[in-house]
């Protein structure tokens, strides 16, 4: 396997599964709904927290005001311990809800490491960056890059950090 002893996974029959997995064991684990219906994992390790989340995508109008309340959501939980902000955001860096985010105190993991297209995996000419990392400004951003397909229609988008 890739040696990731803990976590949760959390499989669903619709697009909203989600998981967290870790080589370290977090102090907690908890699934968290920010109004869509939908579940994102929040994972405290200490030095920092891990938030793992997937709105559903602007599809039609319903599903875009429940996206962007879900994101107006995920907003308030950046307070606190530094955070780490993962998922399919269905948004892409340019957009309102990320700027919102990075306006709540995030940094793209993206800056300076390029647009890092990652959806849909084929065919490259349609990809978008939707699948994002956000960070709290402590910590540090020391790569981020696409990483190979996985067999998903996303390709992963691979960060290594530095705590303070």
């Amino acid at each position: 396997g890739m040696g990731f002893a803990h976590g949760q996974i959390l499989a669903r029959p619709d697009n909203f599964g989600i998981a967290l997995l870790s080589r370290h064991e977090p102090v907690s684990l908890e699934v968290a709904d920010y109004g869509a219906g939908v579940p994102s994992l929040l994972a405290d390790f200490g030095d920092f927290r891990l938030l793992a989340t997937h709105p559903p995508p602007p599809i039609n109008s319903s599903y875009h005001q429940m996206g962007q309340a879900h994101l107006a959501r995920v907003a308030e939980v950046i307070e606190g311990s530094p955070l780490i902000l993962a998922g399919d955001l269905n948004a892409t860096s340019w957009s309102p809800p990320l700027h919102r985010l990075e306006k709540a105190g995030l940094v793209n993991s993206r800056r300076g490491f390029g647009v890092l297209t990652t959806w849909p995996t084929h065919p490259l000419f349609l990809r978008i960056p939707i699948d994002q990392v956000l960070v709290s400004p402590t910590i540090g951003v020391a790569d981020c890059r696409v990483g190979p397909d996985l067999g998903s229609d996303h390709l992963p988008l691979v960060v290594d950090f530095t705590l303070p």
